[in-house]
């Protein structure tokens, strides 16, 4: 499934993340450069699985929890209307 930043949205690079704006309603988000990851992976074309995979592999002492962590964060992406499908 190919995933397309929601009309409104913008962001920018923090260096160490990156913020999301909801030009609409002026919210803002904050992602930590794991966050910032998934998000331009999605953007990118990656399926969720593929992003699994590569974190488990960048962070092996957290490969017990990743899968739950994207899906929890692609959850918040939807109910913030970052995304559009």
């Amino acid at each position: 499934m190919s995933y397309t930043l929601a009309p409104g949205m913008s962001w920018t690079d923090t260096g160490d993340g990156m913020v999301l704006l909801n030009e609409k309603s002026g919210q803002y988000l904050t992602l930590n450069r794991t966050g910032a990851t998934v998000l331009q992976g999605i953007l990118d074309g990656k399926t969720v699985d593929e992003l699994i995979d590569s974190l488990r592999t960048s962070y092996p002492e957290a490969s017990d929890r990743v899968a739950d962590d994207v899906g929890r964060l692609m959850a918040s992406f939807e109910q913030a209307g970052v995304l559009r499908r």
